[in-house]
């Protein structure tokens, strides 16, 4: 019997060979975790990653393909995109929605492992302690970002720093503050 591809290549008219789940899918089928995000002890939870360019990546475990695209449905905005990013391992929204999304999954599930990809070469200044988003890279790593208001709700558990195909990750555990 042949084996058939978890998904396959098929030009849509935003990518030239995006991915696209295959009507079969199988909701309660989890989707592999992504083998380029570090191993944190015995920790399964979602993850959220924020590049400097790009769209915020996020993967959830035990969650099958149509049950990524829901929660961010759910969850996040009606009519916010998850689209699966080949080149990750994981899905992926704009990054408009990283508060949103990475507040709705610590509340739902205690806890993220959040990577930021940041720049060491750039210092820290008082541009980035004073802004309002939430969009950092400097060697700060985002807790001096806008005073750290960004992670209102939250505290950083645990991180760490690596690096990864010559991009620079900061990597953080970040939980709920019990109310």
């Amino acid at each position: 019997m042949p084996e058939i591809p978890l998904y396959r290549v098929s030009p849509s008219s935003d990518s030239p060979s995006a991915l696209r789940r295959p009507r079969s899918t199988i909701r309660e089928v989890p989707v592999p975790r992504p083998s380029w995000i570090p191993l944190w002890g015995d920790i399964d939870a979602p993850i959220v990653t924020l590049p400097a360019k790009g769209r915020t990546g996020y993967w959830i475990p035990k969650h099958g393909w149509q049950k990524h695209e829901q929660f961010v449905h759910d969850y996040v905005h009606g009519r916010a995109r998850p689209e699966w990013e080949r080149d990750n391992d994981s899905w992926a929204v704009a990054t408009d929605h990283f508060i949103e999304l990475a507040g709705a999954l610590v509340l739902r599930h205690g806890r993220i492992l959040l990577g930021r990809e940041f720049n060491r070469s750039e210092k820290c200044n008082a541009r980035c302690m004073n802004a309002l988003g939430f969009v950092c890279t400097c060697s700060c790593r985002a807790r001096n970002h806008g005073g750290g208001r960004w992670m209102s709700g939250w505290r950083i558990a645990d991180d760490t720093t690596l690096a990864t195909d010559g991009r620079s990750w900061s990597w953080s555990v970040l939980e709920k503050i019990p109310p």
